[in-house]
């Protein structure tokens, strides 16, 4: 399947709020509105605090078009960086694989705002998940001394129904108070259209494993200040029930 989308959104603080601040996601230029159910919070105003863009499915892998678009892409985060205050780009898997994973950091590495990579099952099929963390090598360290708090789990990890070391990329990092955590949920046992769903990749350091471990206490935190990153969208239509 051929699909790429980019797209961007603005967060706001909620200010004037009962109990401190809280965070919101909105398109840029939506307005945040109170609830007319609940009189007894004075109007909100929102502070803007911040934009990321969020690049999916560039698909390098051999065409000339698909990084001609995904250059435009990278050219339209820098023009309007300033404009929007993009200060993060998420490229949400299926980025490149084969001879199309160095064009593919070559092109990304021309942003001027730090970019997470989040593995797809592109990668993982054509058995370039090896060949992605050490693609992408430099950009987790980059990565390290840019975001706050970044951790990227230990590698590679043993995947009992794969019967071999897989190499699942999750990551998780603060910014600008939200948490965002990166999940692997790329199938490592089938190939084949079953390939494209999703699995928890429920193994001693799995991603399962690192999900639950990065949301230890988030009833602490502010709500709406957690955000999940995969290329498998976590919806009954992708996981087996």
């Amino acid at each position: 399947m051929d699909f790429f989308a980019i797209g961007c959104l603005s967060l706001h603080r909620l200010t004037k709020c009962l109990g401190g601040a809280l965070l919101v996601a909105a398109l840029s230029g939506c307005e945040v509105e109170p609830n007319d159910d609940d009189s007894a919070f004075p109007e909100l105003e929102a502070e803007h605090l911040f934009d990321f863009v969020i690049i999916a499915d560039p698909h390098i892998a051999g065409s000339i078009s698909h990084q001609d678009r995904l250059a435009s892409a990278v050219g339209w985060v820098n023009a309007h960086r300033e404009e929007y205050g993009i200060e993060l780009s998420l490229v949400l898997g299926d980025i490149g694989w084969g001879t199309g994973l160095i064009p593919s950091r070559d092109l990304l590495d021309g942003l001027t705002v730090p970019y997470v990579p989040v593995i797809g099952d592109n990668v993982v099929v054509t058995g370039g998940e090896q060949g992605f963390e050490e693609t992408f090598s430099p950009t987790w360290d980059a990565l390290a001394g840019e975001l706050s708090t970044w951790e990227k789990a230990p590698l590679p990890v043993w995947h009992d129904a794969a019967a071999r070391d897989t190499w699942l990329s999750n990551t998780r990092f603060e910014h600008g108070g939200l948490l965002f955590v990166s999940q692997d949920w790329n199938v490592r046992d089938t190939t084949g259209i079953l390939a494209e769903l999703g699995e928890l990749n429920d193994v001693k350091g799995g991603s399962w494993e690192w999900l639950d471990a990065a949301l230890e206490g988030v009833e602490e935190r502010p709500d709406e200040s957690v955000i999940l990153l995969s290329h498998v969208p976590m919806a009954p239509v992708a996981f087996d029930l």
